[in-house]
């Protein structure tokens, strides 16, 4: 499944449907036509008075309108239009605008500040969809091939004839002439949807409303499974729009749409599927009046983080954290320190306030130090934070943190969110933090249609929070939370089943019923794969090998885990 190319065969279908009705051949014909299918009329309005500072277009779904920006030329005007048609017949949203007429070509830039947080935002992601699509819809790219490569016409004379910007002839060209030719996919004989589901992995994707917490161990589909839970809901007339889908990374998040866009890909625009973080900061882009925070507020990598503290060495006045030869050295485990903070919800005055009280309870030399070491941290947090009020700007612990306070202080955002986002799935739950959990609770209510799939044996978020703690405590967090396992490995044979059920089993995090049940091995043993490798080595050498291990292996065995 390739979406891209679904939404520009969509796009010269349309395209083909316009033509034949059209008064002509320019962009401002099509798009005439375009509309008139569509039964959308236009109508005007001015800059900054409707719909915000710096909206060109937007799509009234409802009301049958695409409202146009008065101060747009004819050649934006057909653009914008096209970008709006691209909404109407992709995505099934009641409302969309657009701030720019620019023509792209989608990709990743190289990511900085929240760009790292929003690398597949739903909302950017449908813009880039309906760029493309009123790309291919007023320029089709063979037609524009064969005007550049054939008749030999220079983009400028294109844009003039179609009544375009030479820009986006300019970036259509780069398409038309760097991708091979536009085709539409080979239907194949029906293959049927692969195995189908186990009976665990039925009743999971199957569940009704109550909170649910899906324990699956390596290979057991959780993935699978997932987007199985998706596509029911899809196929019970949930909209689609109402599913929130949330996961740790922007690969993550990448690959859930990839798999979802398999099995509908009409749908997999419309489903918000992303980071906690780039939730966040969502949220707070769209409500940050009511955050406290300007409309254009930045977010902070790392780096950028460092940098701001860097700036305010002078003011720190570092005493346990200062290094002569390097000043900032010391700098990057305080701000982890801050970011843990943020994580567990601790403003800067309960650290500083805990930190005091520490210190006046110290008593031997290494608390004293411990806690005069929190003290200090207790400061820079306050003058960081006071900085980044200044700048207008927040970081990476702040968009779970204050999206969550967000909610919690201003009930009437909290249920508009709520009434949108009906159906929330959490991937890897283990790994969430006290933040995570919070945020949750808030964007569920009482973990109404809360569906989450964890092996907290997997969890590499410790550093920031994680606990396993999280997923034994689901079903008491939420009223009517039920706990259901996956218990077949698909990806394993039975003799490296049972050995991870018997060292699995004795980790503090596996979940409760793993201590019990059994996982059964779907692979034979007597896949290739699962016999031992022939050693082809002298028996010195295998031997002296095994033997170098062995130490290692014995004491990994007598640790606790």
């Amino acid at each position: 499944m390739d979406i891209w190319r679904d939404i520009r065969l969509k796009a010269r279908q349309r395209h083909r449907e316009a033509v034949a009705t059209a008064s002509g051949n320019t962009a401002d014909a099509l798009v005439r036509s375009g509309l008139k299918v569509a039964k959308l009329q236009v109508d005007e309005f001015d800059p900054g008075t409707v719909f915000g500072p710096g909206v060109l277009g937007a799509l009234e779904r409802a009301d049958g309108f695409v409202r146009l920006a008065s101060n747009l030329d004819d050649n934006q005007k057909a653009v914008v239009a096209a970008h709006e048609l691209g909404h109407y017949w992709l995505h099934d949203e009641t409302a969309f605008m657009i701030r720019s007429t620019e023509a792209g070509f989608g990709g990743q830039p190289i990511e900085t500040g929240s760009d790292r947080v929003v690398a597949y935002s739903p909302r950017a992601r449908q813009e880039v969809q309906a760029d493309i699509f009123a790309q291919e819809f007023l320029l089709p790219a063979d037609a524009l091939r064969e005007k550049l490569v054939i008749q030999r016409q220079r983009p400028s004379r294109v844009a003039a004839e179609a009544g375009l910007p030479v820009e986006f002839v300019r970036m259509q060209a780069i398409r038309a002439l760097l991708l091979p030719p536009l085709v539409a996919p080979v239907t194949l004989e029906a293959s049927g949807p692969g195995h189908p589901l186990d009976p665990e992995q039925r009743e999971a994707a199957e569940w009704d409303e109550r909170p649910l917490i899906l324990d699956a161990g390596p290979g057991t589909g959780k993935t699978r499974t997932l987007i199985a839970r998706i596509r029911h809901l899809i196929d019970k007339d949930i909209p689609p729009s109402s599913i929130l889908a949330l996961t740790y990374s922007n690969k993550a998040a990448a690959e859930m749409i990839e798999r979802i866009e398999t099995v509908s890909p009409v749908s997999a625009p419309l489903i918000w599927v992303g980071t906690f973080h780039a939730f966040g900061l969502e949220l707070l882009r769209l409500h940050h009046q009511a955050a406290g925070l300007p409309p254009d507020f930045k977010v902070l990598d790392e780096a950028m983080a460092l940098a701001v503290l860097e700036g305010l060495l002078a003011d720190l006045s570092l005493v346990h954290f200062q290094n002569l030869w390097d000043p900032t050295l010391e700098l990057k485990p305080i701000l982890k320190a801050i970011s843990r903070a943020k994580d567990e919800m601790v403003s800067y005055q309960e650290y500083e306030t805990a930190a005091a009280e520490a210190l006046r309870n110290a008593v031997s030399d290494e608390e004293i130090e411990r806690a005069q070491k929190a003290v200090e941290v207790g400061r820079v947090y306050r003058i960081y934070q006071q900085a980044l009020l200044d700048l207008h700007c927040l970081d990476f612990g702040d968009l779970v943190y204050r999206s969550t306070e967000l909610l919690s202080q201003h009930p009437t955002i909290r249920d508009e969110v709520r009434a949108k986002h009906r159906h929330v799935l959490v991937d890897e739950y283990q790994d969430v933090n006290f933040a995570s959990t919070s945020l949750l609770e808030q964007i569920t209510d009482q973990g109404k249609r809360l569906w989450v799939v964890a092996d907290p044996r997997q969890s590499i978020y410790r550093f920031r929070g994680a606990a396993p703690a999280n997923t034994v405590d689901f079903t008491n967090r939420y009223p009517g939370a039920q706990r259901r396992q996956l218990k077949t490995n698909y990806r394993s044979c039975e003799t490296v089943a049972r050995v991870f059920e018997r060292f699995g089993a004795g980790i503090a995090a596996a979940p409760p019923r793993q201590r019990a049940g059994r996982l059964t091995a779907a692979r034979s043993a007597s896949s290739s794969w699962c016999r031992p490798p022939t050693c082809n080595r002298k028996p010195s050498r295998c031997g002296s090998r095994s033997s170098a291990y062995a130490p290692w292996v014995s004491d990994m065995r007598t640790k606790p885990s």
